[in-house]
């Protein structure tokens, strides 16, 4: 009996070495990509270190195209000290993502069965290997939340207050964690919450008096429906399984994002947890679960609120599961917390070798699918949109415009040019969606832009969308000529079409 006791933490820590050892050569072996959107953070992050501004376009209305300003402020330090936003944005990327599994371990306590399935999942998931080198704050958001999580479980009040302070800047979906957690954080304290509200109020009044808006602009760029109809889609889906989403009573936009979201949330769960979902199902201790029961409570209202949330807006660049890979560690914390209660069973072995165990197989399996991703859009960046903007950068004066539809991360920020974002993340008059067609072809043009770029998704000069075929087909649109079309022999279904004003061309 004493050797089995024995064995059991030695198989664990065998168990978590290997999914380290995983995670340090899938690290090293992942492409060293940058997607476009973190170019934003970038210039905003420049902006602020370079210029004292944390905007946009330099000398103009400050506008928030950023939706959590912890990251920006970590690279903008990283600029003043001389490092690179690429290469600071990739240290804290891989650092948060390990990080996030020694959050895991300490959170279920050490070297036990819980601890060495959650990381053996956390550790083969390949979108965490996409999200780590992507510059984006993905895995900063995943660590965040699992140290408020340990904080929680610790009953450390300042490192838990510090940890939803820092969780709340992060990213907006931060600061309905914290409230969740603090109300069910006990002993309750006004103390701590004098502590906890008077940064972020000081914050919230500066941004709202900077930026002039409630929400970030991302807030208007994406929603697309209310949280009523997000509920009502969702329980139509529900109900017959995305066979007919146009019964849905929403208009045709809606219907569209909403059916991509439901899709998008249905794929990751059928790939990531249903498995694991199973495991804590037949497993489960409800003794366990009742002296846990302020923390799950609050995760599952947290998990559910910014569920209904997300399929209420256009969820852009959701590449490998963008949005819903943060609370990928959470759900397998879940499933650690249930195991740990459970002895070295007949069921929980069985469990274990028929659901866990094929289930790593498979995240492993995923790996070749998110290089493959990966690596050919880090060769679009170098042969497109990189190029773009050091050509532009090189060629036109820095007083000119730019404007961009779609791609505002690299063409922009490469450039240093003053840019309209026809993506609207970063463009407040675009982002409120209420203006007519005529209106917003008008302010297309409005600035005598020197350069065009317009994203498409063949080879050649062609309309996207709607707005974009009545921009080309604009007789204001003359005054600009085709330079050239980049794009990557990797990614032949996209690129990006350059347009000169005609005065600029050179003969």
């Amino acid at each position: 009996m004493k050797m089995k006791v024995m064995l059991v933490p030695s198989v664990c820590i065998a168990i978590i070495g290997l999914a380290v050892a995983y995670a340090i050569y899938s690290t090293a072996t992942s492409p060293r990509w940058v997607v476009d959107d973190s170019f934003i953070l970038f210039r905003y992050a420049d902006n602020l270190a370079n210029h004292g501004e944390l905007n946009w376009n330099l000398g103009e209305k400050p506008v928030e195209g950023y939706t959590g300003v912890t990251l920006v402020i970590l690279l903008s330090i990283a600029i003043k000290l001389g490092i690179s936003p690429i290469v600071a944005a990739h240290i804290i990327g891989i650092a948060c993502f390990f990080l996030g599994g020694l959050l895991i371990l300490l959170i279920l306590r050490g070297f036990n069965i819980g601890s060495a399935t959650a990381l053996a999942l956390y550790f083969t998931a390949p979108f965490m290997y996409t999200h780590e080198w992507s510059g984006l704050e993905t895995t900063l958001f995943a660590a965040a939340m699992l140290f408020c999580i340990y904080a929680f479980t610790s009953r450390h009040r300042m490192l838990f207050v510090s940890s939803i302070l820092l969780v709340s800047l992060t990213r907006p979906e931060g600061a309905l964690l914290a409230a969740i957690l603090f109300l069910t954080f006990r002993p309750f304290s006004y103390k701590s919450l004098f502590v906890f509200v008077a940064p972020l109020l000081v914050y919230f009044l500066w941004r709202w008096a900077y930026y002039g808006q409630f929400f970030p602009n991302a807030y208007y760029a994406k929603r697309v429906a209310t949280g009523v109809s997000s509920i009502r889609f969702l329980i139509f889906c529900m109900k017959t399984w995305i066979r007919d989403p146009a019964a849905v009573p929403v208009d045709g936009r809606q219907s569209w994002a909403l059916t991509e979201n439901v899709l998008n949330v249905s794929n990751f769960f059928r790939g990531y947890l249903l498995r694991p979902a199973l495991v804590a199902f037949v497993l489960i201790v409800w003794a366990s679960v009742r002296r846990h029961k302020y923390l799950i409570a609050s995760m599952v209202a947290f998990c559910a609120i910014v569920l209904i949330t997300y399929l209420s807006f256009k969820l852009e660049m959701n590449f490998s599961y963008r949005f819903l890979a943060p609370f990928y560690p959470l759900a397998i914390l879940g499933l650690g917390g249930v195991l740990k209660t459970n002895g070295m069973r007949l069921k929980l072995i069985l469990a274990l070798m028929l659901l866990v165990i094929p289930q790593v197989r498979m995240n492993m399996g995923g790996m070749a699918e998110e290089r493959q991703y990966t690596s050919t859009y880090k060769e679009l960046m170098e042969e497109a949109h990189i190029p773009i903007g050091e050509y532009l950068r090189n060629t036109l004066s820095p007083n000119e415009w730019l404007v961009v539809d779609a791609d505002a991360g690299a063409i922009p920020y490469c450039s240093r040019l003053k840019t309209v974002d026809f993506g609207r993340l970063n463009d407040e008059y675009l982002a409120r969606d209420d203006h007519s067609e005529k209106e917003v072809i008008d302010y297309f043009f409005s600035r005598n832009a020197a350069a065009l770029v317009l994203t498409n998704e063949r080879r050649a000069v062609q309309s996207r969308t709607r707005e974009l075929e009545t921009i080309l087909a604009d007789p204001r649109f003359g005054n600009y000529t085709l330079v050239k079309i980049y794009g990557s022999e990797s990614r032949s279904d996209y690129n990006e079409v350059l347009y000169l004003r005609n005065d600029l061309l050179r003969h």
